[in-house]
């Protein structure tokens, strides 16, 4: 027991490039390993600069952690601040859900601090749309987001499910509690303000003038596919 003790705190306090070299030996005795691994791995132990290499990873990996739980907390004092509930969904507290009542419709907001990406994501799940209202509803959201500077409407063609999507990096700069609210704003103002229309299309309520736009527009199709 205690010579596999003394083997583990080896293999901790190993070096880059002694573990790399580890690995090579356990690559070239297993004939099961994918092809051109074992090549792979020696030529990175060959760069005289891995350690280095390693340690400059390592240290940004850390750097980016301390960032986002920065961020996180910063917006967690920001909600409380606020005085607007919220859930945390992660160990991390840094996946956020909370909602809005607004003129139109309630937004579900869900916020994410991305530690690799360095950015924050909102997201807005709005409604499922029927799939065969899906195409209809693709074409709105095509012409919808064109002139739209924050964010972008989505709809997934697996499950028909429609969002709001918007995304702002953080890198370099410190959190702004006034930046911040505005976002949140941007989202939330824009997904209840199209709120209705989108609703109307998932459900295929659409105007008799609509109806024969669609028919023109499906045997259009149909004529081209045949051809």
């Amino acid at each position: 027991m205690s010579n596999e003790f003394e083997k583990n705190d080896d293999l901790l306090s190993a070096t880059p490039a002694d573990r790399l070299k580890q690995l090579i030996e356990q690559v070239s005795g297993d004939k099961d390993a994918p092809e051109g691994l074992l090549e792979l791995l020696k030529r990175m132990s060959e760069d005289p600069d891995l350690d280095a290499l390693v340690r400059d990873n390592n240290e940004e990996a850390a750097r980016k952690e301390a960032v986002a739980n920065e961020y996180a907390d910063s917006i967690h004092a920001f909600f409380e601040g606020k005085g607007w509930h919220y859930t945390a969904l992660d160990s991390k507290g840094r996946v956020m859900l909370l909602g809005f009542k607004m003129r139109n419709s309630t937004v579900r907001l869900q916020i994410i601090v991305e530690e690799d990406a360095e950015c924050i994501r909102f997201n807005i799940q709005l409604f499922t749309c029927l799939e065969e209202y899906r195409l209809a509803m693709s074409e709105y959201i095509t012409e919808l987001n064109h002139p739209l500077r924050y964010g972008a409407f989505h709809i997934d063609k697996e499950d028909g499910e429609v969002t709001y999507r918007y995304s702002v990096s953080y890198k370099d700069l410190p959190f702004s509690a006034e930046s911040f609210e505005g976002y949140i704003d941007a989202c939330t103002v824009t997904t209840d303000r199209n709120y209705r229309e989108l609703s109307r299309i998932a459900n295929g309520k659409f105007s008799d003038e609509e109806k024969k736009d669609w028919f023109r527009k499906i045997k259009q199709f149909a004529i081209a596919l045949s051809q």
